[in-house]
């Protein structure tokens, strides 16, 4: 993603708006806003494993998450996944609408940015997405290399994918 201002992302997240104005107006004084999809962007709605897995071995574009609902948000362009149908997943589109963080919200609590918007339009790419998603462990996903004790399981050592997210998660730290 390229390094374009918070301004810019704001800008450009407040064009998803009919009344952009008034969408830049809560951006700015709430740092939260309730955006109709369908104009600017879609989303898929993933469950926070899968998501985190996903996001472990690379994904660009924008991603929100929910620590409430344990899910994360991937901003994709508007009518580029119509046929979606991956397991777990939802597709959102023109018939709803999206709680969207300020660009500078990268923490809970509340729904914050995992990949803010750079403001360019940069989107996440459904293709690559259900790509990834599809990806599985190398183990059973199910079976004894999981962790019972966790409450996101994920792999334990030996896997590939469980390494993969693992390292990804050191990172965001720091």
């Amino acid at each position: 993603m390229s390094t374009e201002t918070p301004a810019a992302a704001s800008a450009w997240l407040a064009s998803a708006d009919p009344d952009p104005t008034r969408a830049r107006l809560w951006i700015s004084q709430t740092s939260i806003v309730l955006l109709p999809l369908g104009r600017t962007f879609d989303a898929i709605k993933v469950p926070e494993h899968p998501a985190r897995e996903a996001m472990a071995t690379g994904i660009d574009g924008p991603v929100i998450r929910d620590p409430g609902g344990r899910v994360r948000y991937f901003l994709i362009p508007p009518g580029s996944a119509a046929g979606w149908s991956t397991p777990g997943t939802e597709r959102l589109g023109d018939t709803s609408y999206l709680t969207v963080p300020a660009p500078a919200v990268m923490y809970p609590p509340g729904p914050h940015w995992v990949q803010p918007p750079d403001g360019s339009g940069t989107l996440v790419d459904p293709a690559a997405l259900a790509a990834l998603l599809k990806l599985r462990c190398d183990c059973d996903c199910h079976g004894s290399r999981r962790d019972p004790t966790d409450t996101a399981p994920r792999c334990l050592d030996g896997c590939a994918t469980g390494d993969r997210l693992r390292q990804a998660e050191r990172e965001a730290r720091r």
